[in-house]
């Protein structure tokens, strides 16, 4: 079985006509770019990073909402599709667990279905580095799969309980969660997941 890098550069020119948002229904649109809205509408400020954007498809509607907007991912065919888009946003070849930006840089992270990929320990590797990058009152929102299997068995995918996640999130450094979402998608139990760093550490 491929590792998550090499199967979504192989997949990326698919994944990016795929996930197009002109590919899915207008009630499917709009209920997805309402969770986007509610974490937009938690941040103070503008700098958001999409962490894991994939060929940009939200990354370029949170910027076109005028937040000044970095998405990253590991694969750097996903960051071509991203790239080659009219964009209003910044892309760069980056992987989550080690982030090549300045503490305290962003107002909001934004990382939809990307957990999914890591195991435990990854996890709470990329929620130090989303803690340490975020500025004190800044808001993360991220999604892990709970349950279920998914349609695609490739690439490997990682299911984790609501009680960890929040665990590994706090020991990360960031707040207990006030606002939390459960959903299916594609055969799995999904939570999302949105969270503050605290003013004061």
């Amino acid at each position: 079985m491929p590792n998550t890098k090499e199967y979504y550069n192989k997949k990326a020119q698919e994944y990016a006509e795929n996930q197009s948002f002109k590919n899915w229904s207008n009630k499917a649109e709009k209920q997805y770019k309402s969770h986007i809205d509610k974490f937009l509408e938690k941040l103070s400020f503008d700098k958001v990073l999409d962490a894991g954007c994939g060929p940009g498809r939200d990354t370029e509607y949170i910027a076109q909402q005028g937040y000044q907007t970095t998405g990253i991912d590991n694969a750097e065919q996903m960051i071509k599709q991203a790239t080659q888009q009219k964009h209003q946003a910044q892309y760069q070849q980056m992987n989550i667990t080690d982030l090549k930006f300045e503490d305290r840089t962003f107002d909001g992270i934004w990382c939809n279905s990307v957990m999914q990929f890591l195991n435990q320990e990854q996890m709470l590797k990329a929620l130090q580095e989303f803690q340490r990058t975020l500025k004190p009152g800044a808001t993360l929102s991220t999604t892990f799969k709970t349950g279920g299997q998914h349609k695609n068995p490739e690439p490997k995918r990682h299911k984790i309980v609501e009680d960890k996640a929040i665990l590994l999130l706090k020991k990360a450094g960031f707040q207990t969660p006030k606002t939390m979402t459960k959903f299916k998608h594609n055969g799995m139990k999904n939570l999302r997941i949105y969270t503050q760093k605290p003013m004061k550490l």
